[in-house]
């Protein structure tokens, strides 16, 4: 079967109209936000956004499972009481972690502000479990346009009160916490509605509903893990930093990777559409499609790092109390290149190639490698940019590793394009710590040299992306 470009074209606009959305209201709560919030209360904001990051751990791989076991499945052909089985026996084991987070909340933390933020996990743990299983669930179908909306949903209904706390200047943290949480509470009721015929199907015996849901968590734990883990490789500098150092200088950290966040999440989006659709042609396509969209990202992403420059200039004149963390955006910058390309060229072509057990083993190698090297440049050298430099190193590192996996699987070669990238990101944030006129000055004459050294490839995707999207 062949690729549809043109409905993948189609699929994937929707897709980043969505996540423009969701990249403008983050980017409301993140610059906007601050300018309200004292620097401790962001803080632990940012700190309930980065518990939420990781409560997929606790649907334990049934989410990966089903979205694997799906993929390129259309509604007609799903099996819709073992799926609706799955979500209610899911609901069942994640309502006994939701408890077990509450007591913790309740019982281990003096502090009432981390503890109302333990608490506010535990029960976003359930909003955001349920209605990933559903989302991921259209797209195996390959009803992205669904998921999308169902995006829509969850930022438009958070837009309305954080609206109104930007314009009365509330600075408490916990209303913000608790709007984000009925925003994902509206999310959930529209993914049931549109999966009603699915959800309301009656359950199988106990039993039965057991083994199936063991069956896929078997099949996704492997994801969730490695998912989990990839985030980790940061993650773990952010937690570091809160040890170490606080949550002001976390919430400071905090703010420079919301930045780069901005950019993954926009990007990251054409993996949601790609995989359903790449599970469904053949192999020969499948190559060429890897190498068309391996060049793509390699030829344009580097110009990201020009962004720094007004980027930079805004937040300090906007945001003077965070100048130092602008600093920081400028180490992590090569994670919107290389991270970007890990979750699109990599992480989706080892799910369609059904390499989640080298894609968990990378991940975790990664987290382990990240783990010990930062505590160390912690610990001993006791500077948040030596942390940050070696998450980002790992990030980096993790990328071209698994490109060669990938590589060596579908029989290409490893391009030095991919040195040369490595090469121009290395400079910029060697020039980081330059002054700023040689800053400027070194990464705008690389990425010219760049950009002209491969003009050729640049052509050929602009021939390419004409013949099979535009004249379509």
């Amino acid at each position: 079967m062949s690729l549809n470009y043109r409905k993948l074209a189609g699929d994937a606009l929707v897709a980043f109209f969505a996540q423009g959305v969701s990249m403008l209201l983050s980017a409301m709560t993140s610059i906007l936000v601050p300018k309200i919030m004292g620097v401790e209360s962001f803080g632990y904001w940012q700190l309930f956004m980065f518990y939420t990051s990781y409560v997929g751990l606790f649907h334990l791989g049934i989410n990966d499972g089903v979205y694997l076991e799906q993929g390129g499945v259309q509604r007609h052909r799903i099996n819709k009481k073992v799926i609706s089985s799955e979500l209610k026996f899911s609901l069942l084991y994640q309502l006994i972690f939701s408890a077990v987070l509450v007591v913790f909340g309740f019982c281990c933390f003096k502090d009432s502000s981390r503890s109302f933020v333990i608490i506010a996990t535990a029960i976003f743990l359930l909003l955001n479990n349920l209605s990933n299983f559903l989302g991921f669930l259209f797209q195996a179908m390959n009803e992205t346009k669904r998921y999308s909306i169902s995006v829509l949903v969850d930022r438009f209904i958070f837009l309305v009160p954080l609206t109104i706390f930007l314009l009365s200047h509330c600075g408490d943290f916990k209303l913000y916490i608790i709007a984000y949480a009925c925003s994902k509470t509206c999310c959930l009721l529209y993914c049931v509605y549109e999966a009603r015929d699915i959800v309301f199907v009656k359950m199988l015996p106990l039993s039965q509903a057991c083994q199936r849901s063991i069956e896929s968590i078997r099949v996704g734990i492997k994801l969730t893990i490695a998912n989990i883990s990839s985030m980790l490789i940061v993650g773990i500098a952010r937690a570091l930093v809160d040890m170490f150092w606080g949550i002001v200088d976390f919430g400071q950290v905090s703010f420079s990777l919301s930045l780069v966040t901005f950019f993954l999440t926009f990007v990251s989006q054409a993996s949601l559409v790609l995989f359903p659709a790449l599970r469904s042609i053949n192999r020969d396509e499948l190559v060429h499609f890897y190498s068309a969209i391996k060049q793509f990202m390699s030829y344009f992403f580097p110009f990201a790092y020009a962004l720094y420059f007004p980027i930079a200039w805004i937040m300090r004149l906007w945001l003077p109390q965070y100048n130092v963390a602008i600093s920081y955006l400028a180490i992590l910058m090569p994670i919107c290149v290389f991270d970007t390309k890990m979750d699109i060229c990599c992480t989706t072509y080892m799910k369609v190639l059904r390499m989640e057990k080298q894609l968990l083993v990378v991940n975790l190698s990664c987290v382990a490698i990240s783990g010990l090297c930062c505590y160390v440049a912690a610990r001993f050298v006791f500077s948040i940019n030596a942390v940050l430099v070696v998450a980002v190193m790992v990030v980096v590192g993790r990328s071209l590793f698994s490109e060669a996996l990938v590589n060596r699987h579908l029989g290409q070669r490893f391009e030095t394009m991919a040195i040369i990238e490595l090469i121009v990101s290395v400079l910029f944030v060697l020039l980081s710590f330059a002054p700023f006129a040689i800053f400027i000055t070194g990464v705008m004459l690389s990425l010219i040299i760049y950009g002209i050294y491969y003009r050729n490839i640049g052509v050929k995707i602009y021939t390419s992306i004409r013949k099979h999207v535009l004249r379509r």
